[in-house]
């Protein structure tokens, strides 16, 4: 008997733990865009937003970000590359001073994020912003919605922003002007 309850017990921690990964994968993220949310006008992952300096952005996420000049031309022309919740996220500013305030947020996508399909991604976003418009792109021309590998879609707000999916890649958020 006492054989047969320490193996009931080890079962039981067995699923457990896998419960608890189960749990944590729905916690990562169930719905695709869970954790993106429209706050004070701007677009938001997981609590840092569009518009945010760098000291709300370290309170937000408990860590000092390190701000160092982009490699890439035009926007943004400063980043800070940090974790925030198991996922790799780039601030963009245009200066380096405190009072820079986020204008460009690429989210790396991990976990079930990766799993989800262009088509998943734009259906989350149509869910959760149903405002949201698709913006073609110049080129190629006469291109669809369907067809459109790297999707912008304009999410109104306090004012113009752009959310751009790089399907089972990444997504970014940013101001129109540093997108456009």
């Amino acid at each position: 008997m006492g054989e047969r309850r320490r193996t009931t017990g080890r079962w039981a921690t067995a699923v457990g733990v896998a419960l608890l990964g189960v749990t944590s994968l729905v916690a990562q993220g169930g719905e695709a865009l869970d954790k993106l949310s429209l706050e004070d006008g701007f677009l938001s992952w997981d609590g840092v937003r569009l518009g945010m300096t760098i000291p709300q952005i370290e309170r937000r996420i408990g860590a000092t970000v390190a701000i160092q000049r982009s490699k890439e031309p035009g926007c943004p022309t400063w980043i800070a590359d940090t974790q925030h919740h198991g996922l790799s996220l780039t601030f963009g500013f245009p200066s380096p001073k405190p009072t820079g305030k986020v204008e460009f947020i690429r989210i790396r996508f991990e976990g079930n994020l990766i799993q989800a399909s262009g088509a998943d991604l734009v259906a989350a976003l149509r869910k959760k912003f149903p405002d949201a418009t698709w913006q073609a792109p110049k080129e190629p021309a006469g291109i669809t919605e369907a067809e459109d590998l790297e999707p912008d879609f304009a999410v109104p707000g306090k004012e113009p922003q752009i959310l751009r999916f790089y399907p089972r890649e990444a997504m970014v958020l940013a101001k129109s002007a540093c997108l456009g």
